[in-house]
This record gives C-alpha cells, sequence and structure tokens, in this order.
C-alpha cells in the first residue's frame, strides 16, 4: 500500500495557483467572500511520535511511504531519519527538486521514484512557479537519474512530455492534474 506522509504545509515557493496563495488572494479580496472554516488543530508539520508510525507501517511488509508537502525537503533531517529507521522498502518524493542537494547521496539513492513537479515547458513553469524554477528543477535530471531502477529519469522524461502539451493554452486547464 502506498502511504503519503505530509511533512510540513509550508514551501521554497509561492506558485500563482497554490492552496496557500489561493488562501491569500481570498482573504485579501475586496467583496465579502463567505466565510472559510480551516480547521486549526491540523498541524502545520508533521506532529507523529515516529514509534506509532513505524509500528502501523511494519503491518504492511509491501507499504510504500511517500513524503509530501508543501516541500517536504524543507524537512530533510527528518526524510533522512525516515529512510534510515522506517520498517519500509519503498520510498517516493513528490518535490519541486530545488532543495534536493538538502539529501546526502545515498539518502537520494533510497528513493523508488522522486516525482518532480513542474508546469509544462520552461515558460509555463516559471510563470507559475518564478523566474529560473524550471531550470533549476531540471539542473538535478541527470543525477536523480542514476536512482536504482532507473525509475526516476524516464519518469521525469515522461511526465515533462505530457506536460509539455499542456503548453497549449486549449489543453492547459485540462493538464493541470497531470504535471
Amino acid at each position: 500500500m502506498y502511504f503519503h506522509l505530509i511533512l510540513t504545509d509550508n514551501c521554497n515557493l509561492h506558485c500563482s495557483y497554490c492552496r496557500a496563495k489561493a488562501f491569500e488572494d481570498y482573504e485579501n479580496k475586496d467583496d465579502e467572500p463567505e466565510p472559510v472554516e480551516i480547521d486549526p488543530d491540523i498541524p502545520p508539520e508533521l506532529d507523529i511520535d515516529l514509534k506509532l508510525l513505524y509500528g502501523f507501517l511494519a503491518k504492511d511488509p509491501t507499504a510504500t511511504l511517500t513524503f509530501y508537502g508543501g516541500e517536504p525537503l524543507l524537512k530533510a533531517d527528518l526524510i533522512d531519519t525516515i529512510i534510515q529507521t522506517a520498517p519500509v522498502q519503498r520510498f517516493m518524493l513528490q518535490t519541486n527538486a530545488l532543495l534536493l542537494d538538502r539529501l546526502a547521496p545515498d539518502i537520494v539513492n533510497r528513493f523508488s521514484t522522486i516525482l518532480v513537479s513542474i508546469d509544462g515547458q520552461e515558460t509555463l513553469t516559471d510563470t507559475n512557479r518564478g523566474p529560473g524554477v524550471y531550470r533549476e528543477a531540471y539542473r538535478y535530471k541527470p543525477w536523480t537519474g542514476g536512482i536504482p531502477g532507473g525509475h526516476t529519469k524516464r519518469e521525469m522524461d515522461q511526465r515533462e512530455r505530457v506536460c509539455s502539451r499542456a503548453d497549449r493554452p486549449d489543453d492547459r486547464n485540462r493538464a493541470y492534474g497531470h504535471c
């Protein structure tokens, strides 16, 4: 089974369509919007006893643990600890890739898959995420392609092909759910 671990709600980017940005835009509107209730008990950072988590994960001999966020690499120290101590053999990471250098190569090589978030080709990605984000994310492409099994480079290449089609205005909205 795939288990998604949201490490933090924080991010190192400020994407134009992000959920957090949407709340800021919503709060800054001049008209009176309907109130949005956000559960104040939801922690912005992972708040769990790792022994409890490991006990849960140990019940599934084929568990895959995916690190998710915000930007999970803001919690690189926690990723490192979990990868070294969790009773899990397969790990995945969903990231914007800008902070991959926060993890040692031996930890990066433990990931069976690294999903890099881009929005399409360079112009669209940089418009949504900020100038230079596309090139910065892709500077890791050769390094991540060295992960055992070769999954990451192939998946990044396939995702890029799918997302590049999203740069056509008529396909853009439909493709966001897949890019």
